[in-house]
């Protein structure tokens, strides 16, 4: 090795070391690594280092290159006990193509096998010869293409373009086109208040909305200064949402009479906010489970509402829903009172029913295995007896993720214990 090269390697040290011959006293063979290996090495390096090389793509930093990478050269003693193979791999080694780096070679003074010259090192000069090396040199040419057309259209993505990974390079160039063309429209147009069928953009509707949410929402974030990759998706973008449809049946016939006749309904939540139906009902149910809804008979001037969910949260901007009495049954579980608990939230005088120790404890043998228990905080608004079956439910205290499901309790059990409550259902 030059004086020139040794300072050379000196200045672009990197994390995997440069090329120093070992001592001979170390016993151990060492893992010299094959082009296989660096391979990997460099795979991982553009995984992790690529958004910032799109950055400075048409002028890297001298700084940073090239990248140099340790092939983990042999101590004598080491060449010495497995020269075929260290031979071999010298060979290996010497064979490398110019455009997949400079290899880095020293000259060493062994000193029972003379002067060898050992590669130490590969350099890498660029982020393309990293993608070559990894097989990614289509994928980093289209990357440097989006890159230099996004910056072009939404100049305050320079800079920051490193957030994104490949988020925005997972796309075909379709795609892409249109990912560029709604961010566009909608920097142009905020709030349209449309659905995405609507936004005059080829190709683009709601499912190929929802499916490229992710870059959607990495692009918008940025460009938009809106918070698009949270729950509220398309509300951050000024998108409609399709309505939230709740199913009702009315369980009494005159009821039935004031929704027009129909026993059984799925109506838009805002058309029910601004319905007062008349005769007006004294009491509400509702269940978590649609079968469950769907089986349950008449009952004084009560509607029934069933399968919505978490969406039961949405009735407590119903004014005539809140202000009546209202019974919830869910699944005995920790999911079922933390939805309880967002209920009540919103209707504060909402009473549960069958979601209790003694419903538990009779039926043992339909319990089955909540896959995936409620992580999130203690619910607040369960009163102390459903805040125990909570915590103890989800303590394991009768075994692990242990519940029981709606459904699985026997209507002729259950259906007496409801229309007791309905004996006055003031």
């Amino acid at each position: 090795m030059t004086g020139a090269d040794s300072k050379n390697a000196k200045k672009h040290r990197e994390s995997e070391g440069t090329f120093r011959p070992r001592e001979t006293s170390r016993s151990e063979f060492s893992p010299m690594r094959s082009m296989g290996d660096v391979k990997r090495v460099l795979e991982s390096l553009f995984e992790r280092k690529h958004p910032e090389w799109l950055e400075t793509a048409e002028s890297p930093d001298p700084g940073k290159w090239p990248v140099s990478v340790s092939l983990k050269p042999p101590s004598e003693k080491e060449a010495a006990a497995n020269f075929p193979k260290v031979k071999e791999w010298i060979s290996h080694w010497n064979s490398l193509k110019p455009e997949f780096g400079a290899l880095k070679s020293a000259e060493v003074r062994w000193r029972h096998m003379g002067t060898q010259i050992i590669p130490g090192a590969v350099e890498i000069p660029n982020p393309e010869t990293v993608a070559l090396w990894t097989s990614k040199s289509e994928a980093w040419s289209e990357a440097r293409k989006r890159h230099a057309k996004a910056v072009s259209v939404f100049p305050e993505l320079k800079g920051i373009f490193s957030r994104f990974k490949f988020e925005l390079f997972e796309l075909d160039s379709a795609d892409f086109s249109r990912l560029m063309g709604v961010v566009s429209w909608l920097k142009a147009n905020p709030n349209p208040n449309l659905y995405p069928r609507e936004l005059p953009i080829e190709g683009v509707d709601g499912k190929w909305m929802d499916s490229r949410k992710k870059s959607v929402a990495a692009l918008a974030s940025e460009v938009l200064k809106v918070d698009a990759g949270g729950k509220n998706f398309r509300e951050s973008l000024g998108i409609k949402t399709p309505p939230f449809l709740a199913r009702l049946r009315p369980l009494d016939p005159k009821l039935r009479a004031a929704f027009g006749g129909w026993g059984d309904l799925t109506v838009p939540l805002d058309d029910l906010k601004n319905f007062e139906p008349l005769p007006r009902p004294r009491a509400v149910v509702i269940v978590e489970n649609l079968q469950t809804g769907l089986s349950m008979k008449d009952l004084p001037e009560t509607v029934l509402f069933t399968g919505l969910g978490n969406g039961a949260v949405s009735l407590g901007a119903v004014p005539w829903v809140k202000d009546l009495k209202c019974l919830y049954w869910g699944d005995l579980d920790t999911h079922g009172f933390a939805i309880l608990s967002r209920v009540r939230e919103r209707i504060p005088g909402l009473k549960s029913i069958l979601m209790d120790f003694e419903t538990l404890m009779s039926h043992k043998s339909l319990w089955g295995t909540e896959n995936s228990p409620h992580k999130g905080a203690e619910p607040t608004n369960l009163t102390p007896g459903e805040l125990k079956l909570y915590s103890e439910l989800k303590n394991g205290r009768w075994g692990k993720n242990i519940r029981l499901e709606q459904e699985r309790i026997a209507w002729d059990a259950a259906w007496p214990i409801i229309e007791k409550e309905f004996e006055n259902p003031v």
